[in-house]
């Protein structure tokens, strides 16, 4: 078998070519006899996915690796193609042992390897060690490993997004010289530690000298492990053969206690084996194989050097006798391909710490098969996304911290843990992660300053204000690949936790060191300011908590005057979230609300308390009756009786009443309005804009979620809008469904199955189109914080012309604030709002007659001019189908259930 060199394409026969990303048409069949062909002649869709990362990073990216895992990378591309389809289909399942002899019984795997032994010696055997130093190798020198791709020119249409670094850095936010602001305030802290270690890089993963481990490595793994890989039946004939006492008709995990019982006894007196002569070690490979441990029927077990066996080695032994030859995929590669994904694919491959988790090559694979067709746009690498090898290197730390802050929040450990986590209490584990996610957050702000002064000392002319909004928000969305960005998402998860641990000091230490920092996650800046006035307000701190409160004399004067400034510190930090040009209306609102109630607590007399514009309408209220048919459980969903008898939703049962009163209508909650702004702007979406679409399988640009979005396409989008309001929606919306919907486009915003292009046609007409344009420049100036808070019910009535949405609360719901700023804008746009309020039919009477006109501080819209009605949430029975969902009408009942 010839091997195979690392070329920019494999020049072998395909089963069939990728879609390019620059064309509309779909993938070309298979080419005519692939299947009859030899397995070494042909190339699986598994190795194309494998071989153009490896061949796309190592073209423009080698930088980011050390010699030592280029040349693991090198050898890979060399390997026999056999062994590059076994190491490739490997790739994508669970990193634990796999049997052989379950690989053979498989016929995707005989299909594609004639020689299963030969490919599985090929990736056991031991490299040769790299020599040399173990430094990342200069861009210069990347053409002596691999040969670069030529630069394709770049179209005169593109939008050149790739700035310097200094073009990246951050203005310090706005704060008065001299005054200590609720922000800053805290006090100081140990020098932050280092992300990663000073280890040399050659010890960065590990062993990577060969590609995957055999059955001499799982000999020295605890018996469990091999006992895992027996069929019940073997699991059962072992017991039975080594007089194992267990019950008849025992379970898997039964016999395992049993035998790892047996294990642990001091004597084992059904074994014979003579200690043989120890030979010379056999090269590890398929030769490595034969190195089993003897063992007989009766005395002790010796392995093939002449070792006594311990009692739990002799009953591994016994068991890898049925077992079989092992594979299993080499940690340190798989960490080393983990990475690869990670800078071809620009996201994270965990496939290996989750079950839920999906590799990135899953993408490339689904697209290969024909399962699923991405957008056609045009691929632009922006290959400073990474600048060095220890920027890489740190926030795959960073997403290994938030990973574990994770898996404390849910109770999951995983391989890996520090065994002293066995010993440590929930509570202990996590106050040791949130410190260590606060030590993070300190480190986000301290690299924040360094930045800028690196910045300043370059003659950055960025400034404030503009220079926030203009070059430095066009990268904004680049951020999310610092370490910052995860450590950040950590170090608020962490904050969470001390608030539940009841450790308040923490929690806003956590909190102030966030808002220090203006880098990364600007869209959460709101909720951090009204989770910090809010924890000042409500909680003592420091030398205010150590008082107690049973104080009297001067210590209660004290803990007055510590209470008070608690409460003017709160006061302080909702006006400087006000002012922050990165709070999002979102919580504008509800910082208001906080401001209102402060002042009361501080007893501000009323002429002097501040007053504040009403920014956000509220809309009318409703209440329906229904029979409900569950028991209220706290952080579960209400279930209610239909009109046929079924089971349903709150939403559902509203939605029944409404089609009865002649709408049509969807629980779709954004999936209407998604979808309708993904069709009318779908050229806009995809157009050529440098460094936003960095893969062929990409659903949206990278930059949707962020102003950068707007800024780099503002006069297309400005036509957009115009055409829109002008009437044009329904011919933008046909337009790209008759040319996407045939493909079932795999796109943001898209639910072909869900959404029929008649309904959409209808809702868009219903609408209109200026309010339409005005609902649709919130997606395009904020996705990223507009997607939720969309009211649940999309309604409409073709013989009227009338849109409605339909915002559904069961007893006890209260609205959000993303909610709250949906119903204000839709009403602004001028389409109407209803807040609908269910509840159980013997409690109507009593809630219509006993709701009061407004509500609490922290409660929903006023009542003013809210319209008190009722209803009977009873419909026609409804009809099932297959197929397309379309939407519910009074002809149809309610077609297909959620």
């Amino acid at each position: 078998m010839a091997s195979l060199d690392p070329p920019a394409s494999p020049s072998v026969v395909v089963d069939a070519p990728p879609p390019p990303a620059t064309t509309d048409d779909d993938s070309p069949p298979p080419p005519a006899g692939v299947d009859a062909l030899e397995p070494d002649k042909r190339v699986s869709f598994y190795v194309q996915a494998v071989d153009e990362m490896l061949d796309a990073v190592l073209a423009h990216e080698a930088f980011l690796f050390d010699p030592n895992e280029l040349a693991a990378l090198v050898r890979f591309r060399n390997l026999e193609y056999q062994s590059r389809y076994l190491f490739s289909r490997l790739l994508l399942r669970k990193p634990t042992w796999i049997r052989l002899s379950s690989l053979l019984a498989s016929s995707s795997y005989s299909t594609d390897i004639s020689d299963l032994p030969a490919a599985c010696a090929e990736l056991w055997r031991v490299a040769e060690p790299v020599a040399g130093p173990s430094t990342p190798p200069k861009r210069q020198q990347v053409a002596a490993l691999v040969e670069p791709k030529k630069e394709q020119p770049r179209d005169e249409g593109f939008l050149d997004l790739t700035l310097t670094d200094s073009d990246d850095d951050v203005a310090p936010p706005v704060s008065n010289k001299g005054k200590k602001s609720g922000v800053d305030k805290g006090k100081a802290r140990a020098t932050p530690r280092k992300l990663i270690s000073d280890v040399p890089d050659s010890l960065d993963l590990g062993d990577l000298s060969r590609f995957a481990f055999d059955q001499s490595v799982l000999v020295d793994e605890p018996p469990e492990n091999t006992l895992a890989l027996l069929s019940m039946d073997e699991l059962t004939t072992l017991g039975k053969r080594m007089k194992v006492p267990c019950k008849s008709g025992a379970s898997r995990g039964e016999w395992t206690k049993a035998l790892l019982k047996t294990s642990n006894q001091s004597t084992l007196s059904f074994f014979l084996a003579a200690p043989p002569t120890p030979k010379v070690q056999s090269p590890v490979g398929s030769a490595g194989m034969e190195r089993k441990p003897s063992v007989g029927s009766v005395g002790v077990g010796y392995d093939a050097k002449g070792n006594k066996l311990s009692q739990s080695r002799v009953v591994a032994a016994q068991a890898l006798k049925l077992i079989g030859p092992v594979i299993r995929l080499s940690p340190a590669l798989l960490t080393l391909f983990n990475r690869l994904s990670l800078v071809y694919h620009r996201t994270s491959y965990t496939a290996g710490t989750s079950s839920t988790s999906a590799s990135p090559l899953t993408a490339s694979l689904l697209a290969r098969f024909g399962k699923r067709a991405y957008p056609s746009y045009t691929v632009s690498r922006s290959f400073a996304l990474f600048p060095s090898r220890a920027v890489l290197r740190e926030f795959e730390a960073a997403m290994a911290i938030e990973q574990r802050v994770e898996a404390a929040l849910d109770g999951v450990w995983g391989p890996g843990v520090p065994k002293r986590a066995e010993r440590e209490t929930k509570e202990e584990r996590l106050e040791r992660l949130c410190a260590e996610a606060e030590d993070e957050a300190r480190r986000v702000k301290k690299e924040e300053d360094e930045a800028v002064e690196a910045a300043r000392a370059a003659g950055d002319g960025e400034g404030e204000g503009k220079g926030q909004r203009g070059a430095h928000g066009r990268l904004y969305y680049r951020r999310r690949f610092h370490p910052g960005w995860p450590l950040s998402r950590a170090a608020y998860k962490a904050a969470a936790c001390y608030a539940k641990l009841g450790d308040h000091d923490s929690e806003v230490a956590i909190l102030r060191h966030l808002l220090a920092q203006t880098s990364f996650r600007r869209g959460k800046r709101g909720d951090w300011y009204d989770r910090l006035a809010l924890v000042l307000m409500k909680y003592p701190l420091g030398d205010e908590a150590l008082l107690g409160d049973e104080v009297k004399g001067k210590k209660r004067e004290r803990k007055d005057r510590l209470l008070r400034e608690r409460r003017d510190e709160a006061l302080r930090v909702c006006e400087e979230g006000l002012k922050d040009p990165f709070t999002h209306l979102i919580y504008k609102s509800s910082l208001q609300r906080r401001i209102a109630r402060i002042e009361s607590a501080l007893q501000v007399p009323p002429d002097e308390r501040r007053t504040f514009d009403v920014l956000l309408a509220k809309s009318t209220t409703r209440v329906m009756e229904g029979e409900r048919v569950d028991t209220p459980t706290i952080g579960k969903k209400s279930v209610w009786r239909a009109s046929d008898g079924a089971e349903i939703s709150v939403e559902e049962l509203c939605l029944e009443q409404y089609v009865r009163e002649g709408w049509k209508g969807f629980h779709s909650e954004n999936g209407v309005l998604t979808m309708i702004f993904a069709l009318t702007f779908w050229d806009i979406l995809f157009a050529p804009v440098d460094g936003v679409f960095e893969t062929a399988f990409q659903t949206a640009p990278l930059d949707l979620s962020s102003d950068a979005f707007a800024i780099v396409r503002r006069p297309a989008i400005d036509a957009r809008l115009a055409s829109i309001a002008a009437g044009d929606a329904p011919a933008l919306l046909r337009s790209t469904d008759e040319r996407e919907r045939p493909r079932g486009t795999f796109a943001v915003g898209t639910n072909w199955e869900r959404y029929a292009f008649e309904d959409l046609e209808e809702i868009a007409q219903c609408i209109g189109g200026p309010a339409l344009a005005s609902i649709l420049t919130v997606f395009v100036e904020e996705y990223g914080h507009r997607t939720g808070g969309i009211p649940d019910l999309c309604l409409w009535n073709p013989s009227t012309g009338r849109a409605l949405f339909a915002e559904i609360k069961g007893p006890g719901d209260q609205l959000s604030e993303t909610q709250k700023v949906w119903i204000d804008v839709l009403l602004g746009a001028g389409v109407g709002v209803e807040v609908t309020r269910v509840v159980e039919s013997r409690e109507g009477r009593e809630a219509s007659a006993g709701e009061e006109e407004g509500e609490g501080e922290d409660g929903e819209e006023g009542g003013a001019g809210g319209k008190r009605g009722r209803a009977r949430s009873k419909s026609a029975p409804r009809k099932g189908g297959k197929g397309r969902k379309r939407a519910k009408t009074v002809e149809e009942g309610e077609g297909e259930g959620e």
